[in-house]
């Protein structure tokens, strides 16, 4: 990996700054937003009769609204330009370089998100004990048998896409603030451990959680299976022209 010498557009420190805070912002509202659904999850399949109550819409918007100002206020300690900061320093996303900084980073940033993933990763493993258990309980079928069932196929697929996402950003957070350590020495490795090991927890967190979604993974086979039909038929009916012109021939 080679960090090119490329300039970028000089936008000024305090506007750069202000992108790292609306930065931090959306990853903390992020990882807030993963454990509610961790426990969205459980309280459905385990509390049926409670979800409404618990995840009313009223409920829902409230949480929203107080994960959006626990973020920001999350965000506070990096708006000051001289002591604390995030932002694009030569290419590599960086808090400043100093004692306080470095401990707000530490706690809000590294062990917020070792401690969020780590009980999302928990939840979803009762999650799964509970209903493998309940499933075991109940159902007197072959274990073969067992593992058809639907519910449960979902909740593995959900519980394994999780899993993943949250063990890269514990991987993440260790790269970022660890691992780069190490490797200082070397641009291209602070890069590589920094910043590119950032976007590619993002862009691999994207694909776990909304592009491999079972849901989402539906619709794209039925619009490639609606393509693949509506060429078939347009071939079909081309080939019976031809056939037609070729009997009146």
């Amino acid at each position: 990996m080679i960090a090119l010498d490329i300039q970028f557009i000089n936008i000024g420190d305090t506007f750069n700054k202000r992108i790292g805070q609306l930065v931090l912002f959306g990853y903390y509202s992020g990882v807030y937003s993963k454990l509610t659904i961790s426990l969205n999850r459980f309280i459905a399949v385990h509390h049926p009769t409670k979800y409404n109550k618990i995840f009313s819409i009223n409920n829902t918007y409230i949480s929203l609204i107080i994960f959006w100002i626990l973020s920001a206020f999350m965000c506070i300690p990096f708006s000051f330009d001289t002591s604390c900061y995030f932002m694009l320093n030569d290419k590599i996303w960086a808090f400043a370089q100093t004692t306080f900084c470095d401990k707000i980073s530490r706690f809000q940033d590294f062990f917020f998100g070792v401690i969020s993933g780590a009980l999302t990763i928990t939840i979803d493993l009762l999650l799964l004990w509970r209903l493998l258990i309940k499933q075991y309980c109940i159902v007197t079928q072959k274990k073969r048998d067992f593992f058809s069932n639907p519910t449960l196929r979902l909740n593995l697929d959900i519980f394994y896409r999780t899993l993943a996402s949250n063990i890269c950003l514990i991987i993440m957070l260790i790269c970022f603030y660890y691992i780069s350590y190490l490797v200082e020495d070397n641009a291209n490795f602070i890069l590589l451990t920094t910043t590119i090991v950032w976007l590619s927890y993002h862009m691999v967190d994207g694909i776990f959680v909304g592009i491999l979604n079972n849901d989402v993974r539906k619709h794209f086979y039925c619009i490639f299976t609606n393509k693949a039909q509506q060429t078939k038929s347009t071939i079909l009916v081309k080939s019976t022209k031809i056939c037609n012109k070729t009997i009146i021939l």
